[in-house]
């Protein structure tokens, strides 16, 4: 995890989104999702060779299907887990940050739901 990054590894593009939040002219709140930046990546496989998926079950019915993936890239600054990944048209929710020493870079843990 310390090893230096090799262009070469960072193969994936991956767009950090945050949210806004905006009062419309009725005075009701609205969020608003806009684009952060794109960046390079890694994603990190598993040592059994595949990203980890699993089954949510709700009383014996499949009630969706939940996909944990994690990426490296270099230094994001202020980057947090408020945060999303976008991904191969998909967006995920941040669920971990692990800093690579010295700030060289992220290791971002996202999860994404859907059937």
């Amino acid at each position: 995890m310390t090893t230096p990054f090799r262009a070469g590894k960072l193969d994936r593009s991956i767009t950090i989104i945050s949210v806004a939040k905006t009062i419309d002219a009725y005075g009701a709140t609205a969020e608003l999702w806009c684009s952060r930046g794109e960046y390079r990546a890694e994603l990190v496989v598993e040592s059994h060779g595949s990203v980890t998926s699993q089954t949510v079950k709700e009383d014996g019915a499949v009630n969706s299907i939940e996909s944990i993936f994690t990426f490296r890239t270099r230094w994001i600054n202020g980057l947090t887990v408020a945060e999303r990944v976008q991904y191969e048209f998909k967006d995920f929710e941040i669920i971990g940050l692990i800093e690579i020493p010295r700030r060289r870079g992220w290791e971002i843990k996202c999860r994404h739901r859907g059937l």
